[in-house]
Parts: structure tokens; sequence; C-alpha cells
């Protein structure tokens, strides 16, 4: 068969036109459950708890939550306060993650443990304190060891969580007590103590903060605070439908 030469002309065009009429198309993402900003209520399934715990003077056995309604709890919250030897009055108390679903955002940390020593003299007895600490407080401070952990990040009101961030299910360390005890003397030291700061430990005290969480794709947050050091309230979480 012979081809008119317009026909010819316009074959390009029909081409082109077959192609793209013929080409799928991309649904564009669903930014919304991308992003969530704490305590957004709207599509949501919003649980208000009235868990207070206690670690003031004893070990908290605490509470389980079940975030997204399913009849199988999702996460524990415990501690214990070292009554003897603490300086500063702040219990341990973790997050635990219960099952491989649920998972805390946070970061990888490396905590760089610094230690230095102090001395002095008061005429009759020599006293020598060794200290530990995240930070470096002196020019002339030793890292006697590097340790990797993971962290949460804590949220304020309104601030944006993403589903792209770091998620791990694990055990987290919220806070944790610092403690000093008797070290053993060297010959001539009448009294030596040990002092760990564990200030790698930073839930904002007698503050309300957010944890943001994800069980499978759907992420969510929890508001908690804890007060003097020792007083676990969990108040509300919220999870995407």
């Amino acid at each position: 068969m012979i081809m008119s030469k317009g026909l010819f002309q316009l074959l390009p065009l029909i081409i082109i036109c077959l192609v793209s009429c013929n080409k799928e198309e991309t649904p564009p993402q669903n930014s919304d459950e991308q992003l969530l900003k704490t305590g957004t209520t709207e599509n949501m399934l919003l649980i208000t708890y009235d868990s207070v715990a206690r670690a003031c003077d004893k070990y908290l056995e605490g509470f389980t939550l079940d975030l997204n309604n399913d009849h199988v709890d999702d996460l524990k919250i415990s501690g214990i306060m070292p009554v003897y030897y603490t300086t500063d009055w702040v219990a341990d108390i973790s997050i635990y993650c219960l099952n491989r679903e649920v998972e805390i955002l946070g970061y990888q940390a490396m905590d760089t443990i610094y230690t230095y020593t102090n001395s002095y003299y008061n005429d009759t007895n020599l006293y020598i304190t060794n200290y530990y600490n995240c930070f470096q407080t002196h020019n002339s401070d030793s890292i006697i060891e590097i340790n990797a952990s993971f962290r949460a990040r804590y949220f304020v009101y309104d601030e944006l969580i993403d589903s792209e961030a770091t998620f791990e299910s694990d055990t987290i360390v919220l806070t944790k007590s610092s403690l000093y005890h008797p070290a053993p003397p060297d010959e001539g030291v009448h009294y030596a103590t040990d002092e760990y700061n564990n200030n790698c430990y930073n839930f904002p005290i007698d503050e309300v903060m957010y944890l943001a969480f994800r069980i499978k794709d759907k992420l969510g947050w929890l508001r908690m605070s804890i007060y003097n050091g020792c007083i676990v309230t969990v108040y509300e979480s919220a999870i995407q439908q």
C-alpha cells in the first residue's frame, strides 16, 4: 500500500500521541501520611491515659500501653530509684518496645565516657574522688570508653514527625541516676570515691514532652512527663487511622 505524502508527514505526531496516551501516570505521594505534627488529633486514634507511677523510693513496676487499641501491649515504662549513693535523686527510667512492630523515633549516639580525678588533704586524711561523665569538663580529662546506643528524640507540641527518620524497636533509657560509691583505696589513701554522672540520658525533667513512634506504616505520638526525676505520667497517645 502506498502511503500518501500528507499521511506520512502526520505519522510522527500520531506515534507521539499514542505513546503519551498509553503512558501510565505515577500517582502523587500522599505527603500527609509521610509527615505528622505532635499533638495532631484529626484522623487519629486518640487514647487518653490515667497512668501515673512513682519510682521515688522503690522499684517502679510501671505500666504497659496499647497504642493502637488492638489488645496487644506495645510499650512498657518502668524504672527504679537507687536510694543509696544517689547524688541527684533521678530514677533509672526506661521505655521498652514489647513487639517488633512498634518503633521509637530516635538517633544513634556514641557515648564517650570521660574521667578525671580530684584530691585534697586535710592535715590528717587524704581524699580522692574519681569522676566519670558523658561530657568533657576539663582539658585533662581522659577517655576511658566509647559506647554506641540508641536514643529517643524528644519533641515539643506542633513539631513535625517524618516517616523517613530513624525508628528502632529497642529498649531506650530515658533517665539514669548519678551515683557515687566507695572505691578501693590505694596505699596511703584514707578515703576514695567513684562518682558517676549519668548525663548521657537527657529526657527533660519537669517538662511535658512528646515521643514519636511508628507501628507498621502508621505514625503516632505519645505525650508524657517525668517530674521530680521520678514521677512518670503518660497523658495520651495518638496514631494515624
